[in-house]
Order: C-alpha cells, then sequence, then structure tokens
C-alpha cells in the first residue's frame, strides 16, 4: 500500500504524507505538469478493455435538451462503458457484474489484484452509487438528466483507490514523481478528464 493519503470522492484516507495537501484544487496547467504515466509508478492491470473505451469515446453525444444542461462527455462515455461491460443494466447498477468485468485485465494468478479491485468496486458503489445525490442537481436543473456523473464517479473512485492501494511489488519506489503524482490525484479533476486508459 503506498505510503501517502489519498481524498477519494467524500472519503478521506490518511496515512503519513511528506507533502502538504490543501483544500484548493490545482490549475489546469499545473495538473498537466503532474501527469505522469500511470504504469510507471504502479504496473496496474487496466480496468476497462481499450476497445470498450475507443468504441464509447467514439460515439456521439446524446441530443442536447433544450433548457437543461448539456450532458458531459466524460459522463456519457462512464456511462457507455460500464453499459457496454454488463455493470449497468437496464438502468441498474450491479455491483458484482462491476467486481467481474474490472477484473478481466488480471491475470489469472494474480489474486492480489483481483481482491483490492473487488475492495474498491464495493467500496465505490456505496460512495458513488448507492448515494443518489446527483437527483438533487438534476431536479434542480442544474446537471443533465443524461449520461448523470454517478458511473463517472464510480470509475473515478475505483481507480483512485486501486491505484492507492498498489502493492509494493508493483510500485515504483525509485521515481519521486510517483509520490507527486498520488497527491494530484487528490487536487487535478483534470486528470480524471484523460484517465480513459484505466
Amino acid at each position: 500500500m503506498l505510503p501517502c493519503s489519498l481524498v477519494v470522492v467524500a472519503v478521506i484516507i490518511s496515512c503519513n504524507l511528506s507533502v502538504a495537501v490543501d483544500d484548493t484544487r490545482y490549475s489546469e496547467s499545473n495538473c498537466k505538469q503532474r501527469l505522469v504515466k500511470y504504469r510507471e509508478c504502479c504496473s496496474m492491470p487496466r480496468l476497462l478493455p481499450e476497445q470498450v473505451i475507443e468504441s464509447c469515446r467514439a460515439r456521439p453525444l446524446p441530443t442536447a435538451i433544450p433548457g437543461v444542461p448539456d450532458p458531459l462527455p466524460e459522463n456519457c462515455i462512464a456511462e457507455c462503458a460500464l453499459n457496454d461491460t454488463g455493470i449497468l443494466f437496464n438502468g441498474q447498477f450491479r455491483v458484482e457484474q462491476a467486481v467481474k468485468a474490472l477484473s478481466t485485465q488480471v491475470p489469472n494468478d494474480t489474486l492480489t489484484w483481483q481482491h483490492v479491485i473487488e475492495v474498491a468496486s464495493k467500496k465505490c458503489y456505496v460512495i458513488t452509487v448507492g448515494d443518489t445525490f446527483y437527483l438533487r442537481d438534476v431536479a434542480k436543473n442544474l446537471i443533465s438528466p443524461q449520461c448523470i456523473p454517478s458511473s463517472f464517479r464510480f470509475l473515478q473512485c475505483t481507480f483512485s483507490i486501486v491505484y492507492r492501494d498498489c502493492p509494493d511489488i508493483y510500485w515504483n519506489y525509485q521515481n519521486d514523481q510517483c509520490g507527486q503524482f498520488v497527491v494530484a490525484l487528490n487536487n487535478c479533476h483534470y486528470l480524471f478528464r484523460h484517465i480513459w486508459d484505466i
């Protein structure tokens, strides 16, 4: 497990960290400077098949509805990916299917990763799907009723926890940028808009 702290959605997981983390978000340019190739720090398996992501990125956004906010592309890509992997079925989130689908890229003999993904999936289901916070925002016309954010937030949360819990054997302790990158996960929403290689 990484020697650092990571804020995931509304949950704070604390441990020793030599770099201070404040409540302000970094600017997009600051986030770009902190962006590293994820697997340079943790050689984690992909969570989603590349062909699923590419297919979903290629699909057009839903037609805008007059008088309501436009759907956000990252929410639509995530919702598409969960539909295509069977995690969402007829609008219902299936947590056991999430564990199965997100573990398909894990080599059969890597039980450590399978356990990390299972724990993260179940925790993120409770945090981001079980709480229907977004329905209030839809009712107030603050967000689009199309491509609601729970799918994207589920993937964001799951990636964060899996990355945070990277087993020591897979973490690159020789790269100083890696600790900084985990700090950036706390403060850069920008990173998650470009995280489709997870």
